[in-house]
């Protein structure tokens, strides 16, 4: 039996993520007691080390181009009221973006360069979210979109003109947009007008001709597609009938890293843009993909790793490598710790059942452990 004080203690790792010098992954993990960020050296095991500290917990993580460039969204007694902290490397200290408790920043990321971010806030009315540029070395911000609406900054383009906003209407309706940070064009509408269709996780191809996301244009279930820039036609990568629960492309453009949802069992697979050959991630245990706050999967500057936060029955969140190769996983956190035996948790069944109008709806069973009589179970 394990009781609630055993369950409390153990610690969770996720949001991996490489930073730009290839040897160290950056995480957060509430080793602490709560969410901080954390780094890993790739080349060896062993406990990871402190790298920012917020006031009080880290929410997610966005690394930057130049080695050790870091910029942290935390906020303060889970107030969700989110600032920008920015650390580079160079000092074991951080410095706070962005102090402002009384509006919500919402961080969207670096330009190639490293100078320069993007990010939303409702400073300028509450209820809306504008999206800014700040300049890293003189921390000037300019607002380069206003509207009633709410709005999240996305990526720059390669040659760092373009920036993507996905404007968010509902859970089933965005709307993708390119501002033009040099003023030359007016912003414009990248997305199909009138068509109720989620864009989520937009890539810059490594020309800046196309954007990659995952989208349910069109379709039941949402799978990752290829946008053109200059004429909007959406070609999807992959034909899955099965719900695609996140996707990410390589910063070199040459592989696909997506998660399939089998009805509640995840399979993480690497797809080849060039042959469309597919290599399934084997050496994680049964589980998820762990999406607190930040998406689960992270490519280095290589696309030769792929950083997966992994969640499983038995097992808390902690982040594994695997290589894009061999398609061989390695666990690289140990956030659990000893506090909880695996052996004395259940694993679940995989379960279905029927609705009043025919359809299957996919349950995880939890049989009860051991021969006692009359025992609960649980069906999540």
């Amino acid at each position: 039996m394990v009781d609630l004080p055993q369950l409390l203690r153990v610690r969770a790792a996720y949001a991996g993520r490489f930073d730009a010098d290839g040897r160290h992954l950056v995480l957060v993990a509430d080793l602490g007691g709560v969410p901080q960020v954390w780094g890993v050296p790739l080349a060896q095991q062993g406990w990871p080390e402190l790298l920012v500290a917020p006031p009080d917990r880290a929410q997610l993580i966005s690394v930057g181009p130049l080695s050790g460039q870091l910029v942290v969204t935390a906020d303060v007694g889970g107030d969700e009221h989110s600032q920008l902290l920015y650390a580079d490397g160079e000092s074991s200290s951080w410095r706070a973006l962005t102090d402002d408790r009384e509006h919500i920043h919402s961080f969207g990321g670096f330009s190639p360069d490293g100078r320069t971010i993007s990010y939303a806030a409702n400073t300028r009315l509450s209820r809306w979210f504008d999206v800014y540029v700040r300049d890293l070395q003189t921390g000037e911000s300019r607002r380069v979109l206003e509207h009633d609406s709410t709005n999240h900054a996305g990526p720059f383009s390669p040659d760092s003109r373009w920036l993507i906003v996905i404007r968010t209407y509902s859970n089933a309706r965005d709307e993708l947009w390119l501002v033009d940070l040099q003023g030359h064009e007016p912003s414009r509408q990248l997305s199909q007008p009138g068509l109720d269709a989620v864009y989520d996780g937009p890539q810059w191809s490594p020309d800046g001709r196309s954007i990659v996301c995952r989208t349910d244009l069109g379709r039941e279930l949402a799978a990752p597609a290829r946008i053109d820039v200059a004429s909007g036609k959406v070609t999807f990568l992959i034909e899955s009938a099965l719900e695609v629960d996140e996707a990410t492309v390589d910063p070199t453009g040459r592989r696909l890293a997506y998660a399939v949802n089998r009805d509640g069992a995840v399979d993480i697979i690497v797809r080849d843009l060039q042959t469309g050959t597919e290599r399934s991630i084997a050496g994680l245990p049964p589980g998820a993909l762990y999406t607190y706050w930040q998406s689960g999967l992270a490519w280095d500057k290589t696309g030769d790793q792929l950083a997966i936060s992994w969640t499983a029955s038995r097992a808390s969140p902690n982040v594994f490598i695997a290589s894009a190769t061999t398609g061989e996983a390695r666990q690289v956190t140990f956030a659990g710790g000893l506090q909880v035996d695996s052996n004395e948790l259940t694993e679940p069944e995989h379960v279905t059942f029927p609705t009043f109008d025919g359809r299957q709806i996919p349950a995880l069973y939890y049989p009860s452990s051991g021969n006692a009589a009359n025992a609960p179970c649980v069906v999540f």
